[in-house]
């Protein structure tokens, strides 16, 4: 599959390297200075050579505000059947987005970061998948996840951030009632 990654920062660039040994990747950041150490990748220095590309796959690594523009930036350079993908760890206000955008998705969310979780073994990892997903894009990341052996769940927007509330909200209220 041909797919850009959109934001080479710690996930951006776990992502560039974990896809690229299966897939013909490119990268885009707006910050020309991350692109610089990407071997295996095509870099995109310019939002046209997305288009020369042309991607299967366009997953946003950029940070929670900043998806809605990436993505309306980048989506006059893909073509028709593209489909769009973000990783965030928040989906407030994503249904919306991508029913905007008129264009297939696929929403995930690795819940482990690289710069904490032992990147080379993840079996005690997770990962959800979004329900209300494009099939093929599901698809595609139920293989990916399942091959860095990342426990798979699915749920639908509104109860991953039920979900993700919950376990946010445990640890730092087993904090307080500890220092109490």
């Amino acid at each position: 599959m041909k797919i850009v990654v959109l934001g080479a920062g710690h996930m951006g660039a776990w992502l560039v390297e974990a896809l690229c040994l299966n897939h013909d990747v490119a990268v885009y950041d707006i910050d020309r200075t991350k692109l610089r150490y990407f071997f295996n990748a095509t870099k995109c220095l310019e939002l046209s050579e997305i288009e020369e590309f042309g991607p299967e796959l366009v997953i946003s690594a950029v940070s929670l505000p900043n998806i809605e523009t990436a993505f309306n930036d980048v989506l006059p350079f893909l073509p028709q059947a593209c489909i769009l993908s973000d990783i965030a760890s928040v989906k407030t206000g994503l249904p919306v987005m991508y029913e905007t955008l008129k264009k297939r998705f696929v929403s995930t969310h690795p819940m482990f970061g690289p710069t904490f979780a032992d990147i080379r073994n993840l079996w005690h990892e997770n990962a959800i998948i979004i329900s209300e997903s494009d099939e093929e894009g599901k698809a595609f990341f139920r293989e990916f996840y399942g091959a860095l052996d990342l426990s798979i769940y699915e749920y639908t927007f509104e109860a991953h951030d039920q979900t993700v509330a919950y376990s946010l909200s445990t640890p730092f209220s087993s904090s307080m009632v500890f220092a109490a």
